[in-house]
């Protein structure tokens, strides 16, 4: 069992003190003898979390993660004088967080109550006793347990090696995550679109690609395609030819023969669109009509083709205020909605952040063909560096850090990289783990180094769009007349009064 005591937090859930302090102490002297160097329990001691009622129980749950939970049978009476029956409750504490283990405690074996505790999810159980005759049984039972865990946590590390990078990293360890898993497990039950919402970097395309492969497995397939395209990153006049395909003559340098799209690709599996904030109008009417009658057409086409493809979608902008602006149909919001889901912020799922690091340490070092480096040799400030509040870019940000890191890091004579100099590694001397937002002035800009062309750079539409905005804010607070904001912009009368209807929020006009 290679689980560190310091590591370890259990939760136990009784409505009696003595019975809370016995339990702890029970742990602790079990944890003594299956952990290596036990008699150093004292200093290196495991995080007892106490609740006395099912409401405390599941705060801790929620807020924290538990590897062990230790569960009383019987929880006193309701104000109607009836008994709370722990066992009542197991699957509803197994879908806060799946990987905890639940073993129930009992004064007095019911073969009924065990089995159906055992069917709820619960590991096993044990008897409420003060005699030393059952510690062997106890010792066995916690330690079948914490392995159990460690093999659920394996398999869930890494669920989607299809990819290096980003998009493997769906990594479910945190109390945050394993509800998002639950939910998608529920899911994939259903055809029906799924939107994911959350900033850039969160990982939505590894969320999407593990919609697929619950899908696959609820469905028995052996192989499920998943396609996917970035409507922010692709031209916007060959979105719709690379989603539909096209036939033999449908606009200028088409191909002679009928080519087909994703929809052909996807037929049978999942078709990820992510950035879906972006699409045109017209593109979100298309959209909508294939996902309402299940069959599409090529461009340049007239034969509707028939689609089973499951749809996600998913962006990291306000599509509420998009449809107040009118950016975004209504209609074909509630369509793609059945099933939306904002993504947890790394803030919420610190706990995934080490196993998330180790997978892109893996990949680096295999492609730059070094010696592997272990997350858990990081230096205390290196890891805390990891682990503050912001971290800019998200996940992949973790990325950019750990690719300059594994290809910066100084190696000694023996090949052992030396981590200490993390901070000269990664290119930016800093003195504290605290990275701060650089403000580019326009010389900045100009002479930046930027490829304004690349996929990941917002793009000069949305410059554009946010300059505007600040220019007519500034005007309307000033109380220029439509000729005034039409020289400040260098633009028509009536250009300005058509950007009147693009800057209309709920609450105010800007001009």
């Amino acid at each position: 069992m290679k689980m560190n005591s310091a590591k370890i937090q259990i939760l136990i859930l009784d409505d009696e003190k003595m019975w809370q302090t016995t339990t702890q102490k029970m742990c602790i002297d079990v944890l003594n003898s299956i952990i290596p160097n036990g008699k150093d329990i004292q200093k290196i001691s495991p995080k007892f979390f106490i609740a006395s009622t099912l409401e405390e129980a599941k705060e801790i749950l929620m807020d924290n993660q538990i590897h062990l939970f230790l569960l009383d049978k019987d929880l006193g009476k309701k104000e109607s004088c009836e008994k709370i029956n722990g066992v009542d409750y197991i699957s509803e504490f197994k879908s806060i967080q799946p990987l905890c283990q639940i073993i129930m405690l009992t004064a007095d074996i019911s073969v009924k109550d065990v089995t159906r505790a055992m069917r709820s999810g619960a590991f096993d159980y044990l008897f409420k006793s003060h005699e030393t005759e059952h510690q062997q049984t106890r010792i066995e039972v916690i330690q079948r347990s914490f392995e159990h865990y460690a093999e659920q946590l394996t398999k869930a590390k890494m669920t989607a090696p299809l990819k290096h990078g980003l998009y493997s990293n769906y990594i479910f360890i945190s109390p945050a995550m394993q509800r998002l898993e639950n939910k998608l497990v529920a899911f994939s039950e259903s055809p029906r679109p799924v939107l994911l919402l959350g900033p850039t970097g969160l990982g939505k395309g590894a969320v999407a690609r593990r919609i697929n492969e619950l899908r696959r497995i609820e469905q028995k397939q052996t192989h499920r395609e998943f396609v996917q395209i970035n409507i922010a990153a692709t031209e916007k006049n060959l979105v719709e030819s690379i989603l539909f395909g096209t036939e033999p003559g449908a606009f200028t340098d088409a191909s002679k023969h009928t080519k087909p799209g994703l929809f052909d690709v996807a037929r049978d599996g999942d078709i990820f669109l992510d950035e879906i904030g972006d699409a045109s109008l017209d593109l979100q009417l298309k959209l909508l009509k294939v996902i309402e009658e299940k069959e599409y057409y090529r461009v340049g086409g007239n034969k509707s083709i028939k689609t089973n493809a499951r749809f996600i979608f998913a962006t990291n902008r306000d599509l509420g205020s998009l449809i107040i602006e009118g950016k975004f149909r209504e209609d074909f919001y509630m369509r793609i909605s059945v099933f939306e889901e904002t993504l947890p912020s790394l803030t919420d799922r610190k706990e995934d952040i080490p196993s998330i690091i180790q997978g892109f340490l893996d990949a680096a070092c295999s492609a730059s063909k070094k010696k592997r480096i272990c997350v858990d040799d990081f230096p205390d400030d290196l890891i805390n560096y990891f682990l503050r509040d912001e971290i800019p870019g998200n996940i992949r940000g973790i990325e950019n850090d750990i690719e300059r890191l594994v290809a910066h890091i100084p190696y000694d004579e023996f090949f052992n990289p030396q981590l200490k100099f993390w901070k000269r590694a990664l290119g930016h001397g800093l003195q504290s783990s605290t990275r701060k937002p650089s403000i580019l002035n326009i010389e900045q800009l100009m002479n930046a180094k930027t490829n304004f062309l690349d996929k990941n750079f917002p793009g000069l539409w949305e410059l554009n769009q946010i300059l505007e905005r600040r220019v007519l804010e500034e005007v309307h607070a000033k109380g220029l007349s439509l000729d005034q904001a039409a020289k400040v912009l260098k633009v028509s009368p009536n250009t300005v009064l058509s950007r009147k209807k693009q800057y209309i929020s709920s609450k105010e006009q800007i001009l």
